[in-house]
């Protein structure tokens, strides 16, 4: 049934989403082969258009980026708190299953967002200046494994780890917000707004409290009274961290559960 409703999700999702992506490597393609037309015209026009395509670039860039997140958060509020949830509450599957299917279609739409964001810059750089672009991975990568005295395959797939759950403590967040809304018997589109600020900046000061802390442990740790290898003392860290964001994501996603299960209002 999750996979029934995985397909489902899709099928709602996929045009607008394709579209708003397609638009901007489009938009990009067109940047690209109009360089080469400007490069030959005045100087004076072709800064203007540059300026101008430049400015439209960075609307649909950033656009995309959050209208994606924008469409799938208000995908999950429609399915859930709103007439659409008759239908969707009425079917035999469990609450978990909804929420995955969601989680599932929405990681899926960002990670296509993201590699689209990627690819329009390539397209803007030009093929000349594709083998620098993928050459930053393998040089970072490379750096930071012999800084860490680690594999760097082990860095890579920490790396990849740490973005997946980044990305799943991210999108529960906002399920979370949504679902915090859910509960108030009016202006629900408002409390969930509140409640993402609110949850941001407590997020951001944690972010930052733990960034301090780590930075204090690291230089004692290396440099004080008990040294430890960079790798162990990155370990230690890098171990917290990940777990902060498995705890996080673990309460956002119980709540969200607990509120469309046993708090579920549709009024």
């Amino acid at each position: 049934m999750l996979g029934k409703l995985l397909k489902y999700d899709w099928k709602y999702s996929w045009r607008l989403l394709a579209l708003l992506n397609g638009a901007l490597l489009i938009f990009s393609l067109l940047g690209q082969l109009g360089s080469r037309v400007l490069w030959h015209g005045s100087e004076m026009i072709s800064s203007m258009l540059a300026a101008l395509y430049v400015f439209i670039y960075v609307l649909l860039f950033s656009g995309s980026l959050i209208a994606t997140q924008i469409i799938l958060v208000v995908r999950y509020y429609k399915n859930f708190y709103t007439d659409e949830g008759y239908l969707l509450h009425t079917l035999p599957v469990t609450t978990g299953e909804k929420i995955w299917a969601k989680f599932i279609n929405h990681t899926l739409w960002t990670i296509i967002n993201i590699a689209c964001l990627m690819f329009s810059v390539l397209c803007l750089l030009g093929p000349a200046e594709w083998g620098n672009f993928f050459n930053l991975f393998p040089k970072f990568f490379s750096s930071l494994s012999s800084a860490l005295n680690l594999p760097a395959a082990v860095v890579v797939i920490a790396a990849l780890a740490a973005v997946l759950l980044s990305l799943a403590f991210m999108i529960y967040s906002l399920y979370f917000c949504i679902s915090v809304g859910s509960l108030f018997p009016s202006h629900r589109v408002i409390a969930s707004i509140v409640t993402y600020v609110v949850l941001y900046c407590v997020i951001q000061f944690g972010a930052f409290a733990y960034l301090i802390s780590s930075t204090l442990f690291i230089d004692r740790r290396m440099y004080g009274a008990h040294p430890a290898s960079a790798s162990g003392t990155f370990g230690i860290v890098y171990t917290g961290g990940m777990l902060l964001l498995l705890a996080g994501s673990a309460l956002f996603y119980g709540f969200s559960y607990y509120a469309a299960d046993k708090k579920l209002n549709l009024d």
